[in-house]
């Protein structure tokens, strides 16, 4: 089964927040997802440009630094993207 890419990383992301207490800047927790989300347009738009999942997977490594995703569910999500 293949997941949606919004749902997915929505899900991703509630799960994360559900019941911690996250100490984190919400500016910049902010822009992480937007950019996440844009990326994640463009893909679903057509553009394979590999440059696009290279940024997707960094996009994913700093919001798994700052604990906004775990590490698995980040693989999980970037896997989609990879054929």
């Amino acid at each position: 089964m293949r997941l949606t890419y919004g749902t997915t990383i929505n899900s991703i992301l509630l799960k994360t927040h559900k019941g911690k207490s996250l100490n984190l800047d919400k500016e910049r927790s902010n822009a992480l997802k937007n950019q996440l989300m844009l990326i994640e347009g463009e893909i679903g738009a057509g553009n394979n440009n590999i440059r696009l999942l290279i940024e997707l997977k960094n996009v994913l490594e700093k919001m798994v630094k700052i604990n906004l995703v775990s590490q698995k569910d980040a693989k999980l999500y970037l896997n989609q993207f990879v054929k």
